[in-house]
């Protein structure tokens, strides 16, 4: 088994039958040296890449959360740009959709208002996401199929569409998704 520095196993390069294995019997991680830390990243990151988020409310909250963080992030530059001159930033406060005020601390006090309600919006938009993704790692958790019979048939699938895998213990979760989505690519291609 590959190992980066400090013992630490990574998504990329952790093998792919080990996973489907330790889903069956998460006691052989510690034969393999694997702390319970990574485990759970190694799980969290299989989910994200190949479950299905299609659900309407996982994407809603991405979508909002990058929303309001891209909102964030605007009027901290503002607030920022404010501090080094007035020439031009009027025309940033309509850029950005705030109400221009000539009275400097009713301006100030506007931003710093509109500041702290777009923090608070990302923030609910990304525990929303977070209480989603927890959720989808608890199903996860509790569902079959995750069985190295499982993992066979997903190594001879991508044998069938074209890939060439010489030695299966040595296929890293990374590699498999590398393979996947060249594959994918290739039929959408195709078709």
């Amino acid at each position: 088994m590959r190992q980066l520095a400090h013992n630490r196993h990574y998504y990329e390069a952790f093998p792919f039958l080990l996973f489907f294995r330790a889903m069956e019997n998460e006691e052989i991680l510690e034969q393999h040296n694997v702390s319970q830390g990574d485990w759970e990243e190694i799980k969290k990151r299989w989910i994200l890449k190949n479950e299905n988020w299609s659900t309407d409310a996982y994407a809603k909250a991405q979508r909002d959360e990058l929303a309001h963080r891209s909102k964030y992030n605007k009027l901290l530059f503002l607030k920022e740009r404010a501090t080094w001159s007035e020439e031009g930033l009027k025309d940033l406060f309509e850029k950005v959709r705030l109400k221009w005020d000539d009275d400097r601390l009713k301006r100030d006090g506007n931003l710093l208002k509109e500041l702290n309600k777009a923090k608070k919006l990302q923030e609910i938009y990304a525990g929303q996401k977070k209480g989603l993704e927890e959720q989808k790692l608890n199903e996860f958790d509790d569902r079959e199929g995750m069985s190295v019979e499982n993992a066979y048939q997903c190594i001879a699938s991508l044998e069938l569409a074209g890939a060439t895998i010489p030695d299966y213990e040595k296929l890293t979760l990374g590699k498999y998704d590398a393979l996947s989505a060249t594959l994918e690519k290739r039929s959408k291609k195709a078709s």
